[in-house]
């Protein structure tokens, strides 16, 4: 079996850079002027399947990465600010981003708005089955939760209004764009 790896090296210097998102994303000068330099993987052998192997497992550079994270709590803080006293949340990262393993160019930071005045629980587990739970009279859980989506949806058209703004996924608002450099999705959750 034939591998083409230049073919695989380029596409992977390509999604290691910002190459990609220049129309999109407002990049600076010094993220430019890095996506240009020799990374060190490139440097460590002059095989081209280990250097690809070397490259695909090298982690992006500490600055970008928090990059991202900063652009996760811009809209984290605006959510905060905006939900604060209306509904009761709490806020983690989820996927490649908190976990360091995200690609360049490519990955979205993952923002849950976990939602904390009502939580549903496996009955047939041990606490559910000693009663360990209060049940729930109030509104159904996805009903909520479509609250919770619809407010956040809302909140960040009026505080991010360059960005995008994309409510059309099950299961996530997507926002990019405007004076975000970094695409986040916001998953109302509980």
């Amino acid at each position: 079996m034939n591998i083409d790896f230049d073919s695989k090296l380029n596409n992977l210097k390509q999604r290691r850079s910002d190459q990609g998102r220049l129309a999109t994303a407002a990049l600076s000068l010094d993220s430019l002027y890095k996506g240009s330099i020799q990374e060190a993987y490139e440097k460590r052998s002059q095989n081209k399947a280990t250097k690809y192997a070397l490259g695909a497992m090298q982690q992006v550079d500490p600055t970008y990465t928090q990059n991202s994270i900063e652009q996760g709590e811009r809209v984290k803080n605006q959510l905060k600010r905006n939900l604060d006293g209306d509904i009761p949340v709490e806020f983690e990262y989820q996927g490649s981003v908190p976990l360091n393993v995200h690609i360049r160019g490519v990955s979205d930071v993952d923002l849950l708005v976990l939602r904390t005045d009502a939580c549903t629980y496996d009955p047939s587990g041990p606490k559910g089955q000693r009663g360990g739970y209060a049940s729930w009279h109030g509104e159904s859980m996805e009903t909520l939760l479509a609250q919770l989506r619809n407010r956040c949806g809302s909140i960040l058209r009026a505080t991010f209004p360059e960005a995008r703004v994309d409510t059309s996924g099950s299961k996530s608002i997507a926002i990019d764009g405007g004076s975000l450099s970094r695409k986040v999705d916001v998953v109302p959750s509980h």
